[in-house]
Formats: C-alpha cells, sequence, structure tokens
C-alpha cells in the first residue's frame, strides 16, 4: 500500500541569490541539501541610443572596460556567478566563463590597464575623464538592481572623476516598464532570461528592430551576422558564426555590458530526492513545475 502524503513545495524551497542566507540555512538545518548552478538569467546595464554620447563605439567601448565586473558581482552574489561577455555561456555557441575571463575589461588583472585605455577614448571623444558624461541609470529598486547601479556609480567616479551617474529608481517594474520599453532612458540596468536558443536571443536583443532590443542599438553589419547565423543548419558552421559574433560584439559594437550569468542556490530538506533532475541552465524558474520529478526519501 502507497501514502499519499500532501506536501506544501512551495514551503519546502529555499531559493536565494545570496550564498550567506543559504548558510544559515545550513547552521540551522545540518541536514538539509543544498543545489547551485548558473541559470538562464543575466545581469546587464544596457545604454540607450537617444543618448548621443552613446552613439560612439569608443564611449560605449571605454564604460565596457572600466567596469570591474568581478567587484561589481562579488559584492553582491560572493561566489558562484559566471561571467559572460554577450552569448549566454550555457549555450554551445557561448564563450565559457574562462575565456570570457581573459577578455579585455572582464580580466581582473588588467583592469588598471584598461582603465587607463578607456580614458584615452573618452578623451579622443571630447570626454576628458568623463566630464560631459551623465548615463544616468534607470532601474527597479530592488536589492540586486539597486547595488548593482550604486557599485557601477562608485566605480565610474574612480575611472572617471569629471563622469556624473545619476541613479533613478523606479517603484516597481510596471512603471520601469514603460520607459524601457520606449527606448526613452540614458542606460537601464535589469536582468533578463536567455531564450532557447543563442541566435533567437541575441536577435531579440540587437537585432535592428528586435523584440528585446530596448536600447535601439542598430547595426547592418551585426544583422549581417546574425541573419548568416540563423539560416546556418551545420552546427559547427553556426558555432564559427556564433564566434565571430562574439569577437565583433567588443571589438565593434558592443551594444550592452553583460555584467554576469546569475548563480542559483536552492534548499531543501533532506528528505527530498530527485531535485537534481529538474536543476540546470534552463529551469531558471521551473523548480516548482518540476515537482513530479521529486519524491520523499524514507530515512
Amino acid at each position: 500500500a502507497y501514502e499519499i502524503r500532501p506536501r506544501d513545495w512551495s514551503s519546502d524551497v529555499c531559493s536565494s541569490d545570496l550564498v550567506q542566507e543559504l548558510e544559515q540555512v545550513k547552521r540551522q538545518k545540518p541536514d538539509a541539501l543544498q543545489y547551485t548552478w548558473v541559470d538562464s538569467n543575466w545581469n546587464h546595464l544596457r545604454p540607450g541610443m537617444e543618448y548621443a554620447p552613446f552613439r560612439d563605439f569608443r564611449v560605449r567601448k571605454a564604460i565596457s572596460l572600466a567596469i570591474d565586473y568581478a567587484a561589481l558581482n562579488d559584492g553582491f552574489y560572493g561566489a558562484g556567478w559566471a561571467y559572460q561577455a554577450s552569448v549566454h555561456p550555457g549555450f554551445r555557441e557561448g564563450w565559457k566563463p574562462d575565456k570570457v575571463k581573459t577578455q579585455a575589461g572582464f580580466n581582473p588583472t588588467t583592469k588598471a590597464a584598461d582603465r587607463a585605455e578607456a580614458n584615452k577614448l573618452l578623451a579622443a571623444t571630447g570626454f576628458p575623464n568623463g566630464k560631459g558624461l551623465e548615463p544616468q541609470v534607470d532601474f527597479i529598486n530592488i536589492d540586486l538592481l539597486r547595488e548593482n547601479s550604486e557599485r557601477f556609480q562608485g566605480q565610474m567616479a574612480l575611472a572617471f572623476p569629471e563622469m556624473k551617474v545619476v541613479l533613478k529608481p523606479y517603484a516597481d517594474s510596471a512603471s520601469f516598464a514603460v520607459p524601457q520599453a520606449a527606448g526613452q532612458f540614458k542606460s537601464v540596468m535589469y536582468v533578463i532570461t536567455a531564450a532557447n536558443d543563442a541566435v533567437i536571443d541575441m536577435i531579440s536583443q540587437y537585432y535592428t528592430g528586435g523584440s528585446r532590443n530596448y536600447g535601439k542599438f542598430s547595426d547592418p553589419n551585426l544583422d549581417a551576422v546574425l541573419d548568416k547565423a540563423q539560416a546556418e543548419l551545420n552546427p559547427a558552421n553556426r558555432d564559427k558564426i556564433m564566434d565571430e559574433f562574439q569577437t565583433r560584439f567588443l571589438s565593434e559594437w558592443m551594444p550592452m555590458y553583460v555584467l554576469c550569468a546569475q548563480p542559483q542556490r536552492v534548499a531543501m530538506p533532506a528528505d527530498v530526492g530527485g531535485y537534481e533532475t529538474t536543476a540546470g541552465t534552463w529551469y531558471g524558474y521551473g523548480s516548482l513545475t518540476k515537482v513530479c520529478r521529486w519524491f520523499f526519501m524514507d530515512k
């Protein structure tokens, strides 16, 4: 005979961005099960093309070189996040975190040199030390986006002493969504979930008229590379095209500052089994929809 035991799964699962919160769970419940992975959500700062300085690649590149990605993400998450330059590392075509970490701007060991190069770029565009740049950052007033915005503001003050980064918090996602969808911003700090295909994800974000191209970025050369990738059915050839896309993303386009791929951390009681069959990159919001794969373990 089998006993059916009702259970409120939502009360069994503790999910948190912050490692210290799950450490507290472990102290209270030493036998708790914990799972960590990189999910399909990625944090970013998106420049808006309605702000004239951002139409110059050199300005966009300078800011990318000046961001200290490691300090920004460690400050909020601690360990567990993953480097991402453009394509999410969970995709086959995506550059993996170890490769991204070697790129200019992302490499923490070359940050001083990268910021020196960034200042040369701004000086060449008429903004020495950032003078004349006021890239307001719009964000929803939640911990992640507020802290990322504040850390970005602090980093730019160090890298470009005369740049003025103004922060504009929105009370909720509804009020924030209106100007973002209209592209009426200088920059927005946000988090987005990858689509289920690398090329489709990049088309939605950066292709002229893309559904998520809120910054209104447009470059016919970028469009052409993605058109070619979309039409390519051979996986090896597609990989080569998307490698070209990721290279030129950093060297020619820089339509976005991708801050990281988010870590996902979950804790649950010790008598729950099978969760590892639901956890993984493309289950960013799916934990509680996959409970059919979980089971109880009798001790």
